[in-house]
């Protein structure tokens, strides 16, 4: 796993405000698609692995929905956003082989 360099402030991380339009909200305004909200996962998982009080992270918000909670990873009828949890999944798996070889 490639190391990179902290964000500046001003970059979005962690799924902080990583929106995508959606069937349920398709207006809303963020990243253009699922797949791209995954790379954001992986790009902040980049940056943490190496604190050392980083031990993992929560997140809020399972299942998206009108009660403003709306960057969930899976849609209001349950289905997951695969090309978001399949790169989710992916990164924490290397996130773990990473953790373990450290």
């Amino acid at each position: 796993m490639r190391r990179r360099q902290e964000p500046d402030p001003g970059s979005r991380s962690a799924d902080v405000g990583n929106w995508t339009p959606t069937e349920l909200d398709p207006h809303r305004e963020g990243l253009p698609d699922h797949a791209a909200r995954g790379a954001d996962y992986g790009a902040a998982m980049e940056v943490l692995l190496d604190k050392p009080w980083f031990a993992g992270w929560h997140w809020c918000g399972y299942v998206e929905n009108t009660g403003g909670r709306g960057w969930g990873l899976k849609d209001p009828w349950d289905e997951p956003y695969r090309p978001l949890t399949d790169a989710i999944t992916e990164h924490n798996r290397r996130a773990a082989a990473y953790r373990k070889g450290n």
